[in-house]
């Protein structure tokens, strides 16, 4: 539903943000000693660099990828 959106309008765009549950990347995960997914800075370093290579469609591609592997 999302790319239809996009698709038929130049007004606006969309932005993905991670916010990790994982001590090794998120100081505030760190805090309070929360490390429910332990490969997520992993996962989201491997996704961010599969779209500076790849583009876009390369992103969403791992991003999948990883969801569909429960990130591990």
């Amino acid at each position: 539903e999302l790319e239809t959106i996009l698709e038929s309008r130049d007004d606006i765009s969309v932005e993905v943000k991670f916010f990790l549950f994982c001590k090794d990347c998120n100081e505030r995960a760190a805090q309070q000693n929360l490390n429910l997914h332990p490969n997520a800075c992993w996962g989201a370093t491997v996704a961010e660099l599969a779209g500076e290579y790849g583009g876009p469609e390369a992103f969403h591609r791992m991003l999948g990828w990883l969801f569909s592997v429960d990130g591990k």
